[in-house]
């Protein structure tokens, strides 16, 4: 399997794009929303105003990245209206790592901050077509 590569600034983020076709005709295939908060066993809540972290396992029809597995740590916003990615785009931007998966007009998106994804850190790998299908992932 691949190494993980780390988003660390914007050149990095529009390389990811790059390397991903930016994920044009490609479906989020499984989500996994993790909570930094729990409940103890006194029914106690700790943590629930934390960000918290996402793995998503997204296929493609983009046959130099077929399968793609993003780790993103800290989030404060996740928002997924359909499976279905009809374009990706975004930034980094004050130590966030800001995207949207479907840009039509990037610019016009910019200015509005209609962003599906705002996260402190993350960390994505390629994965090969052996991944394609039904089964699950994460």
């Amino acid at each position: 399997m691949s190494e993980f590569t780390t988003i660390k600034n914007n050149d990095d983020l529009q390389k990811f794009f790059s390397e991903v076709g930016y994920l044009h005709d490609s479906m989020i295939r499984q989500c996994t929303i993790q909570s930094i908060g729990y409940v103890d066993d006194d029914f106690l809540m700790y943590g629930d105003a934390e960000p918290f972290n996402v793995k998503i396992f997204i296929q493609s029809q983009f046959s130099e990245s077929p399968c793609i597995e993003i780790h993103l740590f800290r989030v404060y916003k996740l928002l997924i209206k359909d499976v279905s990615i009809s374009d990706s785009c975004g930034k980094i931007e004050g130590q966030k790592i800001i995207m949207s998966f479907s840009c039509s007009d990037e610019e016009q998106l910019i200015h509005r901050n209609d962003y599906d994804v705002i996260a402190e850190e993350m960390k994505y790998r390629i994965l090969d077509k052996s991944f394609l299908g039904k089964k699950l992932m994460l």
